[in-house]
């Protein structure tokens, strides 16, 4: 193999690479969109107005409220998607957390509400990740 077959068999892994990594990015933001969809721009500027505080005594960790855009139930397990915000890039994100349907609904979840997380902060990206549902 020449340096050309060379050149091309490193190129082809990284290629594909970036077309996965596209393709994903794409869905995420088109998932993002159906859920804003769905939002009244009421509940948008809630989401907007909450904070993080600091848990006392927890690296990292801070409370919220995150919306709850949408519900899946998938028979005993649920998939509860939630709505926050991202002060720094100006930007509502979308975070996932999947549950026991008897969590659920012993908990009252519902689309509209706003619930309490524990969310944990990546300082480097300064986003905040869902930790769990309190």
């Amino acid at each position: 193999m020449g340096i050309m077959g060379c050149f091309l068999a490193a190129l082809v892994p990284g290629a594909i690479f970036a077309v996965i990594a596209f393709a994903l990015a794409k869905d995420d933001r088109g998932k993002l969109r159906h859920l804003l969809a769905k939002v009244s721009e009421d509940d948008l500027q809630k989401v907007k107005e909450q904070s993080f505080t600091k848990v006392k005594g927890g690296k990292k960790l801070y409370q919220t409220q995150g919306l709850v855009a949408s519900v899946d139930e998938k028979g005993t397990k649920s998939i509860v998607h939630l709505l926050f915000y991202n002060s720094p890039c100006n930007q509502i994100y979308d975070q996932e957390k999947k549950i026991d349907s008897t969590e659920l609904k012993a908990k009252g979840i519902k689309v509209g509400d706003f619930i309490p997380c524990l969310m944990t902060l990546d300082e480097e990206f300064k986003v905040f990740g869902l930790k769990r549902l309190i």
